[in-house]
């Protein structure tokens, strides 16, 4: 029993946040600006800004606000960075069309794309592992078929973590 409270006193805390942005309305704070190239979303976590290069554009899809993507090589960028990344859900349809990129020095440089060994895919949504750092993200139409993407959620991890050494 003593062995068992000496080893969970030393059991880092995993704590876990999640930002979502739901861009249809989710939040009365979601403005669309720029000729729908640009979407700032104001919350308690931070001022987020979604800026979109090529044809991307926020609009309406089936009466919902989303960003749409319509041709190869059409992306979106997030900024700021997300302190304490460790993964993102994107909310989209339809699937297996996008590669997602990160940047630790606010998109001078981009790192990616993710590997597949780092994305799990669902019905509707594509989950992604990022090594856990301070990152920008971009996301990049793989192709030319329709995209439209609802939601994305980014989880930080304040992971109060150590690393194991065996003896």
């Amino acid at each position: 029993m003593i062995m068992v409270l000496v080893f969970l006193s030393a059991t880092p805390t995993v704590c876990a946040t999640d930002i979502a942005h739901n861009f249809n309305n989710a939040y009365p704070e979601v403005n669309i600006a720029s000729g729908n190239k640009s979407c700032t979303i104001t919350q308690a976590s931070g001022i987020y800004t979604y800026t979109c290069g090529g044809s991307a554009e926020f609009a309406l899809v089936n009466s919902q606000k989303r960003l749409k993507m319509t041709e190869k090589d059409d992306y979106v960028t997030l900024s700021p960075a997300i302190e304490n990344l460790s993964e993102l859900t994107i909310n989209y349809t339809p699937i297996y069309h996008i590669a997602i990129y990160i940047s630790t020095n606010n998109g001078a440089t981009w790192e990616g794309p993710l590997q597949d060994s780092r994305l799990s895919y669902s019905a509707s949504a594509v989950k992604a592992i990022i090594p856990k750092n301070t990152c920008s993200v971009k996301i990049v139409h793989t192709d030319g078929t329709d995209i439209s993407i609802s939601m994305i959620t980014y989880t930080q991890s304040d992971c109060n973590c150590f690393k194991y050494i065996p003896e």
